[in-house]
């Protein structure tokens, strides 16, 4: 329980010092946690533990919003799939059918050369960039 009430009194502090120094508000339900599913592999489980070290320090009260995040599997930072194999896999092979929709979506475009570039600057960077952040095995 140490390191986890660790970290949320680091996330409680930073979004004190955020409004305090720049006037920013942290949007706490936006704060993701995952919990490794070779240690939790039950949301239910997970979800008491984590509101037991918020109620377990009157201080973390800013954070009691943070709830909406938690994950045994996986999540996604920033574009980016993190978790197990299983889900990092299945969520890249949503993203590749997302893509595989779209580009027949393109179909209605007649000029080659605007097809063309539609396909290497919008369609084609979805992908590579997954492909260069993820890291799992094919």
């Amino acid at each position: 329980m140490a390191p986890l009430a660790e970290c949320f009194a680091l996330g409680a502090q930073l979004k004190k010092v955020l409004k305090q120094d720049f006037d920013l508000d942290a949007d706490v339900p936006k704060f993701n946690c995952i919990f490794p599913g070779y240690r939790i592999n039950d949301y239910d489980h997970a979800h008491a533990l984590f509101q037991n070290a918020l109620q377990a320090n009157p201080q973390l009260a800013s954070l009691s919003g943070m709830d909406a995040g938690i994950s045994t599997t996986g999540l996604r930072v920033a574009g980016v799939p993190i978790g197990t194999d299983e889900w990092v896999q299945q969520f890249a092979q949503e993203k590749a059918a997302a893509v595989h929709v779209d580009v027949s979506k393109l179909d209605i475009i007649s000029d080659g050369f605007i097809h063309y570039q539609m396909l290497r600057f919008c369609q084609n960077t979805r992908l590579v960039f997954l492909g260069r952040n993820t890291f799992f095995l094919l």
